[in-house]
């Protein structure tokens, strides 16, 4: 499960990150990621990677929490 936190009140930050603590291999986006062009088209890269392990591995148990790699990290 790929996540990319958000704080509005229809999907509070908060929430995002209790999901991608309970999901298991959840991998989580930067946040916040609607603030720039930059931000837009470094999480899409991210979840085009996602899918594209996905899709050819099925569930990696060997992806964490945590942005992957060469990206920024979160920006809390």
């Amino acid at each position: 499960m790929l996540i990319a936190p958000d704080n509005v009140p229809a999907h509070p930050y908060a929430v995002a990150m209790e999901v991608a603590n309970l999901a298991p291999n959840s991998e989580t986006t930067i946040f916040p990621w609607k603030d720039s062009q930059e931000h837009i088209d470094e999480v899409v890269n991210h979840a085009r990677r996602f899918l594209n392990s996905t899709n050819r591995s099925g569930s990696d148990s060997s992806k964490g929490h945590a942005p992957a790699a060469g990206t920024s990290g979160y920006l809390v």
